[in-house]
């Protein structure tokens, strides 16, 4: 029988554990062989990876949604290549 009123405490999640799940789009631009322009170029016209924005200079994407992100983007050949 479960307990009834019983609150549970929520954890505490420090400012640098919030920010290790978020990177800057140079690292982004790095990670998947783009420049930071052609990264700024697809959030204004809405392609590219989902990112944050969290002031007027501020822009940052989870680390879940760039490997989402390019899981979506793999190409398996239709028949494998012969050397």
């Amino acid at each position: 029988m479960a307990k009834v009123g019983r609150k549970t405490k929520a954890k505490k999640i420090t400012k640098e554990q919030l920010l290790a799940e978020f990177m800057k789009p140079d690292e982004v631009a790095k990670m998947v062989g783009l420049t930071i322009g052609t990264l700024r170029n697809m959030r204004c016209r809405g392609a590219g990876p989902p990112y944050h924005k969290f002031s007027a200079r501020s822009v940052r994407y989870n680390v879940g949604d760039i490997k989402l992100w390019m899981d979506n983007r793999r190409i398996v050949p239709r028949y494998p290549h012969r050397a």
